[in-house]
């Protein structure tokens, strides 16, 4: 982990370098598959090419200049007010200074704005993933769903969720 010394910079747009640099961090944590990291290029495209018509919204954490972090979430379809978070991730270099948990608070904050009053966050149930379950713990979350053998054998899909007021 490296210590910050310098101020986190929290934007909520993103810019065409960020194509770049986001599925860089995704492979640096070594928790997504590939297929995960190109879906995720798609949904930061889809933003880039199509603004505000897009369902999808991202804040981007930026230290020195540098995207250390970012999170996407949206308004799910068909619902009044409950959203997804699709993707929450820091470079692993920067994980433990609170990057994540920021990111998630901002994102819970602007949909509360919106009218917003339930997220959801699905996640796998590896166990490679027990630090991500105790994060959103942490975060307030609890486990609403489980798919039993859902991405794969012995590979469950949790459902985090939480009321936000």
């Amino acid at each position: 982990m490296k210590q910050i010394n310098n101020t986190i910079v929290y934007r909520d747009y993103v810019i065409a370098s960020d194509v770049v640099v986001i599925p860089a961090i995704l492979d640096a944590t070594h928790f997504f598959y590939q297929e995960e990291i190109e879906i995720a290029l798609e949904l930061l495209n889809e933003k880039i090419n199509c603004g505000d018509s897009s369902t999808y919204q991202f804040i981007v954490a930026e230290c020195d200049n540098t995207v250390i972090g970012y999170i996407c979430y949206g308004k799910i379809p068909l619902t009044q007010s409950s959203y997804d978070v699709y993707w929450v991730a820091v470079h692993p270099d920067f994980q433990g200074n609170g990057i994540g948990f920021s990111l998630l608070l901002r994102a819970e904050e602007t949909i509360k704005k919106a009218s917003g009053k339930n997220l959801f966050i699905e996640t796998s149930g590896r166990k490679l993933y027990q630090p991500t379950h105790s994060f959103y713990r942490k975060s307030g979350y609890t486990i609403s769903a489980v798919f039993t053998d859902f991405y794969a054998d012995g590979d469950d899909k949790l459902v985090f969720y939480k009321k936000l007021i």
